[in-house]
């Protein structure tokens, strides 16, 4: 089989789609959802 590829074809983006994964939360992110949960509570209590 003779394929010919051209740049345009070769370098073309690729993408990939991914579903139901999240990036990992970062420190500052975690300590916000510790800080939130703590003030609902003390709100709720």
């Amino acid at each position: 089989m003779n394929v010919r590829h051209s740049p345009r074809q070769s370098f073309a983006a690729w993408k990939e789609d991914i579903r139901d994964r999240s990036e990992p939360w970062t420190k500052l992110e975690i300590a916000n959802a510790i800080t939130l949960r703590d003030k609902m509570l003390s709100i709720l209590g």
